[in-house]
């Protein structure tokens, strides 16, 4: 019992400057946070059915950026949409510039990592008839399994809300939405791009 508690106590005052240095683990080596994830889960969609989802992510300074994916719920019908959404991510700079990134460094990255989506996504694309504009609404968290100087492994657990109703002149014609629980890998590193002049 004592020896969890030493344990325990370890991990949860160990600070940032043991394991990255800074507090950042190397966010700041880089203004843009690039990412590729491949998600699977159930999608509500119709009548519940597995679901698939793959996305790539731009955030500069690993805050804001664009989400641009695709998902599929692989039910009887066919049910599956492009999406693109702004992905929010405040609370990175928020916690560092008040010196909170203290570590464990998993803690600091996956609360770092909530974050929130609003965006449209469209229904069937490229279908002949059913497709349609969507509102969708998401938010995720990435629970960190490989860190690196750059580079970050993670396991992603999200879901996604979407907006279809029949009186939507954009829509499908039909009260069309759902929502998905979705889980899977997720990898990211930062670039830099020239967003912020480095000195």
């Amino acid at each position: 019992m004592r020896a969890s508690l030493v344990l325990a106590g370890v991990l949860l005052t160990a600070p940032a400057l043991a394991q990255s240095g800074d507090g950042t683990y190397g966010r700041i080596r880089g203004d843009l946070a690039l990412s590729v994830e491949a998600l699977g889960g159930v999608s509500s969609a119709g009548a519940w059915a597995p679901a698939g989802s793959v996305a790539v992510r731009a955030r500069a300074l690993d805050m804001v950026g664009l989400a641009l994916g695709y998902d599929r719920a692989f039910g009887d019908g066919r049910y599956d949409f492009a999406h693109a959404s702004v992905d929010f991510r405040p609370l990175f700079f928020a916690r560092w510039a008040y010196d909170l990134e203290r570590g464990p460094r998993w803690v600091d990255l996956m609360l770092d990592s909530l974050g929130l989506e609003v965006g449209v996504a469209w229904l069937r694309p490229g279908a002949s008839d059913g497709g349609g504009a969507s509102f969708v609404l998401g938010g995720g968290v990435d629970l960190p399994l490989w860190v690196g100087e750059r580079s970050l492994w993670s396991f992603r657990i999200g879901a996604r809300w979407l907006s279809a109703k029949r009186w939507d002149t954009q829509g499908p014609g039909r009260d069309d939405g759902g929502v998905e629980v979705l889980a899977g890998i997720a990898f990211r590193t930062m670039v830099r791009a020239g967003l912020v002049n480095a000195r």
